[in-house]
């Protein structure tokens, strides 16, 4: 339903800064101001009198989050069904109905020439939120267990040269190098694959773990572990 206020009075108007909304399209009085049942005014007088009357554009979007370096857009959700769009994220536009990536979003205001509102950008084009389906989340990579990492998600990474590590949030423009780090979606596991490669055990050392194993029937993993924490190597 279309809402309008006034922005310049007239003989007989009302306050400036009044609104009034559209209640039943049938009727020959089809706007009634806000908050009135019985007060209402004709369609021809609001809709065709620009210069008293303005059309209200209700925002049907929410910035989530912006690039604190760029000042972009990066996250969007769509108020009238609560989806969220994010850089990086796979949508149906309404352009052929095909499906792309958006790369950037723009906020478009009444000032322009293009509707009003969020703008979903592509390598092809652009389309507005209103008309965009998001896809199912694709992932971007994989870690090195074999589990899907997605945009937002908190990576950690292992140096496997020097097994330094520490965490990233992954991003479309993250590069992974799975030649270089081993990528986790926990700390726990990225520390267990730096207790698993650390060197750090003497020939004497792996002796006494498998004389453990043999004499003891304990399993080997175990075994390991019971050594390593208990000689604090």
């Amino acid at each position: 339903m279309k809402k309008f206020k006034l922005i310049k009075k007239y003989p007989g108007s009302p306050n400036l800064g009044t609104t009034c909304e559209e209640r039943n399209n049938k009727s020959s009085f089809c706007y009634y101001f806000e908050g009135e049942k019985n007060i209402g005014i004709t369609k021809d007088q609001v809709e065709n009198q620009p210069e008293y009357w303005e059309e209200v554009i209700e925002k049907d979007y929410e910035i989530l989050k912006t690039c604190p370096i760029e000042g972009r857009i990066y996250s969007v959700k769509r108020l009238s069904d609560g989806e969220v769009f994010t850089v990086g994220d796979r949508a149906k536009v309404y352009e052929y109905g095909s499906i792309k990536t958006i790369d950037s979003m723009t906020l478009v205001t009444k000032c322009s020439s293009m509707k009003e509102g969020i703008w979903l950008n592509y390598n092809s084009g652009s389309s507005h939120i209103t008309h965009a389906i998001k896809q199912e989340k694709q992932p971007i990579f994989l870690t090195h267990d074999g589990k899907d990492i997605f945009t937002e998600d908190i990576v950690w990474y292992v140096n496997k040269e020097n097994l330094y590590y520490d965490y990233i949030i992954a991003q479309p423009e993250v590069k992974f190098n799975s030649e270089i780090r081993a990528y986790f979606l926990t700390r726990e596991a990225a520390e267990d694959y730096i207790e698993r490669n650390k060197p750090r055990l003497s020939i004497e050392d792996c002796s006494q773990i498998l004389l453990k194993w043999f004499l003891y029937g304990e399993g080997f993993e175990e075994s390991i572990k019971e050594y390593i924490r208990k000689n604090n190597k």
